[in-house]
């Protein structure tokens, strides 16, 4: 039994249900400091925080276990575990209810701070999209796929469902089906990569932080070799995936962090490509934050290792818009012509089936193309007619291959085009719909894409109607994003 921690200080549930799971998780653990549970269990002190305050709801199978190993068996054992499951589930009832509460519409505003507050395991469904129209001079483009917090309860339910079992498959009999634990380990990394390039970032984080926590704890048991490296390898993958998370949230100190972690798992899973993947997004956190040197230095490191796959087309793509941003132009469209090479040479990786944010499918790789050109001269016929390809790109692509940042960022820099060739018209018809965004996607590469609208108004070289009230739009805009800790 460990020593007495400090005091829990004030129970902080969402909910009168929450708060007496969390009074009843306090007296089982009793004695014990965050720190001891994070020895004995697969939490991390900071879970095991917040499952004692109530902020979050504690796994059902790590209150089952608590109660295996602190409860005499007998009458006691069998009441305090009808007692936990009885808290339990009134706490993720409650949860759920006050989840799904009506909420102004998408689009129209920031969705009810229940939603954002879901415990780790509970990640609600897309069910509707926010209505994304740019449009490249008449053409329509249709909805852009973003999802919104109000999936039914049931299926939050569900999901809350799949993801205890899961851990219980992991924890309760890791010994006899380490396979079928790497498995699900595997398919919930999957599902978090792809949702992450629709669902807004923060109904993604904390399923993102608990997968994460999760990944490690598994690596710290015995598995066979091939398994061990599955475990590193799906650890790296989650790792990246919060360096991304880090740099969409305008902090690419954090981003930095997070990726000497991805690196470290992806180099003992001996995972080339993913080493490479994780330095195109220290990339892209550098690109962001305004030092394209730095961009230039992480884009090329990983371009020596990357091996085939998706990653090799995207670290000439994302070399080509730092040199475009230290204005050389011949590097930026050498680096261009390497993408397309990359591209016809391409061979499908075990990288590329995770999908989502490891996918570079051909709208992406035009938008990237677009922004290349509209930093280096925006006002170049062929920057236009890029900028025009990459926005209907994206209008034509599936629903999986879209991104709304990147889409968003697309419409973005059409309308710096437009302003640059004295189209203020058409600049309005393709910044609106941005300017629509959900703030939950206002991520730091839509706040510094629109920022360059911004700028682009300022140098217009002749007078504009409506310049002042759409600069104001802009401002009002980027203050409901991410505060970026580097300038634009």
């Amino acid at each position: 039994m460990g020593r007495q921690g400090r005091p829990q200080g004030d129970l902080k549930g969402v909910s009168e249900q929450a708060d007496r799971l969390a009074v009843f998780l306090r007296e089982l653990t009793r004695g014990l400091t965050v720190r001891d549970l994070a020895r004995l269990y697969p939490a991390s002190k900071t879970s095991w925080s917040e499952y004692r305050s109530g902020a979050k709801t504690v796994p059902l199978i790590l209150l089952e276990r608590l109660i295996d190993h602190h409860v005499r068996a007998g009458d006691a054992h069998r009441d305090s575990l009808a007692e936990a499951r009885h808290l339990h589930r009134q706490a993720e009832a409650a949860h759920g209810l006050r989840q799904h509460e009506p909420t102004s519409a998408i689009g129209d505003a920031r969705p009810a701070e229940a939603s954002r507050s879901a415990p780790a395991d509970v990640h609600p469904a897309p069910q509707s999209s926010f209505r994304f129209e740019a449009a490249p001079y008449g053409i329509r483009q249709p909805a852009l796929a973003v999802a919104a917090f109000n999936a039914p309860l049931v299926e939050v339910q569900i999901h809350a469902a799949a993801q205890r079992s899961m851990r219980f498959s992991a924890l309760g009999f890791s010994d006899d089906h380490s396979s079928r634990t790497v498995e699900a380990l595997h398919a919930e990394v999957v599902r978090v990569s792809r949702a992450y390039t629709t669902v807004p970032l923060p109904g993604l984080i904390e399923d993102l932080a608990d997968l994460q926590d999760f990944a490690f704890s598994l690596t710290q048991r015995r598995y066979a070799p091939d398994q061990s490296r599955e475990l590193y390898f799906l650890a790296g993958v989650v790792s990246g995936l919060m360096v991304k998370a880090s740099l969409d949230m305008g902090n690419p100190y954090a981003a930095r962090a997070q990726a000497t972690t991805a690196l470290l798992c992806a180099e003992r899973a001996g995972h080339i490509d993913l080493q490479a993947k994780i330095l195109s997004w220290q990339s892209l956190a550098a690109y962001w934050a305004g030092w394209s040197r730095q961009a230039l230095a992480y884009a090329q490191q990983g371009a020596g290792l990357a091996t085939g796959g998706r990653v090799s087309v995207f670290l000439p793509a994302v070399a080509a818009r730092a040199h475009a941003a230290m204005g050389d132009r011949a590097a930026a469209l050498a680096a261009l012509a390497d993408a397309e090479r990359a591209s016809r040479a391409h061979r499908r990786t075990d990288l590329d089936d995770l999908g989502g944010l490891f996918d570079f499918p051909p709208c992406r790789r035009a938008y990237f193309r677009a922004e290349t050109l509209v930093l280096l001269d925006p006002a170049r016929p062929d920057s236009v007619r890029a900028a025009d390809a990459a926005v209907v790109a994206m209008a034509e692509a599936s629903p999986v291959d879209r991104y709304f940042a990147n889409e968003a960022s697309a419409s973005a820099h059409q309308a710096v085009t437009r302003i640059a060739v004295g189209d203020f018209d058409g600049a309005t018809e393709s910044l609106t719909p941005v300017l629509g965004l959900p703030e939950d996607c206002r991520n730091q590469d839509v706040i510094v894409s629109i920022m360059r609208v911004h700028r682009q108004l300022d140098r217009a070289d002749r007078p504009l109607a409506g310049r002042g009230e759409m600069q104001e739009q802009i401002e009002r805009f980027v203050r409901t994003g991410p505060r970026p800790r580097a300038p634009y």
